[in-house]
């Protein structure tokens, strides 16, 4: 009876993230896409030459950038003191 009871909490637990994740990547906005599609293109690139690359304020790129990692579909890390993003 337990054994049941676990799988079907592990089954409700996975729908639950799937479900998580796919509403995050409709909450993706017009920015976020741009920024996505810009470091997958490139493979990686830090936010201070995707903001110039794009045209966009470091700021903008810094929120977008969170969103994304938040998302799990970039990584970031720190190089020399500066964020490098990569896409997952």
């Amino acid at each position: 009876m337990w054994l049941i009871v676990a799988a079907i909490a592990v089954v409700a637990a996975v729908a639950l993230l799937l479900r998580r994740r796919g509403q995050v990547a409709l909450d993706l906005n017009d920015t976020d896409k741009l920024v996505l599609s810009y470091v997958r293109k490139t493979g990686g690139a830090y936010e201070s030459d995707i903001a110039r690359s794009l045209g966009l304020p470091r700021t903008t790129v810094f929120k977008s950038v969170r969103r994304l990692e938040r998302a799990g579909l970039i990584s970031v890390e720190k190089r020399d003191g500066r964020n490098f993003v990569t896409p997952r």
